[in-house]
C-alpha cells in the first residue's frame, strides 16, 4: 500500500523558526473544471484520474512497477561499489557521496560496513562507459511508458536523462541530532539549466510538460527512515529562491526554500511507499526528505532508505543560459567557494574559487558545461 498523509511536524525539514514573508510567485491551482490537461498525454497506462492528480498535485505514485529481483540486483550492486569504490567510481559511475558528519569524523562509522558511511551514488556513466545495471533502470520499459506520457507531447520520443542517483540513507546518521541527511524542501529545476525560463526563472508554459523525475523505492520508505514529502500544487507557482539552511553544517548542494509560508507547510504531504513503487513528479514541485531515524544497530533491511532516481526530458528541450535569471533560482548561484573547490576535486584552488563565485556568467557557463557532461540520451 501507499500512504500519503499531511505533515504537521515541519521541523524535520528545517523550516525557518519565524513566520516567513509571502512568496512573490503567483498562486495558481489546476482545476479539472476550468483547465485542460497540459502536462500529460492520453497515450499510455495512466488513467484519466491519475493524469488529473498529477496536473493538480505535481506528483503521482504508481505501485508495484518494479520486481523484487530487479530491486535486489540494484541494491546488491550498490553494496559492491561501496565495498570497492576505486573499481567503479569515475569508470562506470561518477561519485559516491559521504555525509558531512562522516567526513568531519563527528560520527564514528569505523565499526560498520562501508555502506553506512555513504548517502548516495551520482551518475550511471563514467570514462569506461555505462553501468549496465543502473542504466537498465533508465531504460526500463515500465518506467518509459509512463515517462512518455509526461514529456513527449508533440515532441520526438528520444529522451535525455540527467541527475542519475542511487540514494541510500543509512540508519544511524540521525543519532547526533545534526540532521545533516535532511534535504530541505526544494525544487529540482534549480539544479538543471534546461527549458526556457521567464523573468522569475520559472519554466515558460511551452516547456512545463518537458521534464519529469521517476523516483523508485528500492526498499520500503516511510517517515521513520526518511521518505519524500511534497507540497501539492506547488509546481504551478513557479520557481522559488533557494539557499542553504541556517544550520551548523550541511551537505554540499542540499539547498532549500527559506520563505515557505505556514499555509504551504501545513499541506506538506509525506509519501510512504512500498518497494517497487514509483513516484513521478514535476521538476517545479516542492519536495524534500527527512532524517533516517532508524538505529545503526537495526538489522532490518528497510532500516536503509533506498531509492533510485532519474530525471527525463525530451532530447530537444533546450539547455539554457541562466545567468540572467534571478539570484537564488539556480544551484550554481548558491555554490560557495568551498563547494566549488570540493566539486572540482582540487582542480580549482580556494583562491580561484573565491573569484569564480563573484563572476556569475563564468560560473553559470561552467555549470552548464558540467551538466552537459552528465546528460545521457536513452532510447526505447
Amino acid at each position: 500500500h501507499v500512504l500519503v498523509h499531511k505533515n504537521h511536524d515541519c521541523h524535520d525539514f528545517l523550516s525557518p523558526p519565524t513566520a516567513p514573508t509571502a512568496p512573490k510567485a503567483t498562486l495558481l491551482r489546476w482545476s479539472s473544471d476550468s483547465m485542460p490537461l497540459i502536462l500529460t498525454t492520453a497515450n499510455g497506462p495512466m488513467t484519466l484520474a491519475q493524469r488529473e492528480k498529477f496536473e493538480r498535485d505535481g506528483f503521482l505514485i504508481v505501485e508495484n512497477l518494479l520486481s523484487k529481483n530487479e530491486l535486489d540486483a540494484m541494491h546488491n550492486h550498490y553494496l559492491d561499489i561501496c565495498q570497492d569504490p576505486t573499481k567503479y567510481t569515475g569508470k562506470k559511475v561518477l561519485t559516491l557521496v559521504r555525509d558531512i558528519s562522516v567526513v568531519d569524523d563527528s560520527l564514528d562509522r569505523s565499526y560498520l560496513g562501508p555502506e553506512y558511511s555513504y548517502i548516495k551514488l551520482n551518475g550511471f556513466q563514467g570514462s569506461q562507459g555505462e553501468d549496465e545495471i543502473f542504466m537498465s533502470y533508465t531504460r526500463h520499459p515500465k518506467i518509459l511508458e509512463y515517462v512518455h506520457q509526461f514529456v513527449t507531447r508533440g515532441r520526438e520520443r528520444e529522451l535525455s536523462t540527467c541527475a542519475h542517483m542511487y540514494v541510500c540513507k543509512p540508519p544511524g546518521l540521525g543519532d547526533s541530532g545534526s540532521k545533516t541527511s535532511v534535504h530541505p524542501l526544494h525544487q529540482d529545476l534549480v539544479y538543471f539549466p534546461v527549458g526556457e525560463r521567464d523573468g522569475s526563472g520559472s519554466l515558460v508554459e511551452r516547456d512545463m510538460p518537458g521534464v519529469v523525475c521517476a523516483w523508485t523505492a528500492v526498499g520500503d520508505v516511510n517517515r521513520e527512515n526518511g521518505c519524500l514529502s511534497f507540497i501539492p500544487g506547488s509546481h504551478w507557482r513557479g520557481i522559488r529562491k533557494h539557499s542553504y539552511p541556517n544550520i551548523p553544517k550541511r551537505n554540499v548542494s542540499y539547498f532549500g526554500i527559506q520563505d515557505l509560508t505556514p499555509a504551504e507547510l501545513a499541506t506538506n504531504t509525506y509519501a510512504e511507499m512500498k518497494a517497487g513503487s514509483v513516484v513521478f513528479f514535476h521538476s517545479q514541485t516542492i519536495h524534500g526528505s527527512g532524517v533516517n531515524t532508524r538505529s545503526a544497530s537495526d538489522t532490518d533491511p528497510n532500516a536503509f532508505r533506498k531509492a533510485i532516481s532519474v530525471h527525463y526530458r525530451t532530447k530537444g528541450m533546450p539547455i539554457v543560459d541562466l545567468s540572467r535569471t534571478p539570484a537564488g533560482t539556480s544551484a550554481v548561484d548558491l555554490e560557495t567557494a568551498e563547494d566549488l573547490t570540493r566539486l572540482s576535486k582540487g582542480r580549482i584552488t580556494p583562491t580561484e574559487a573565491q573569484k569564480l563565485v563573484q563572476d556569475r556568467p563564468t560560473v553559470m557557463a561552467m555549470g552548464r558545461n558540467r551538466f552537459q557532461l552528465f546528460d545521457v540520451t536513452v532510447k526505447d
